[in-house]
């Protein structure tokens, strides 16, 4: 691959947001990506 990866293609006049990462970089439409968050610990044991 010659960029990053990620759904997001190259748009004219909006900069992409490219996260880094691990084996390569995620390029992310910002307006169109979503950040879903869980909270994985155990609050009752």
């Amino acid at each position: 691959m010659d960029g990053p990866a990620g759904y997001a293609p190259e748009v004219p006049g909006r900069a992409p947001l490219i996260l880094p990462a691990r084996p390569e970089a995620l390029r992310l439409a910002a307006a169109e990506t979503a950040l879903i968050i869980v909270d994985m610990q155990n609050a009752y044991a």
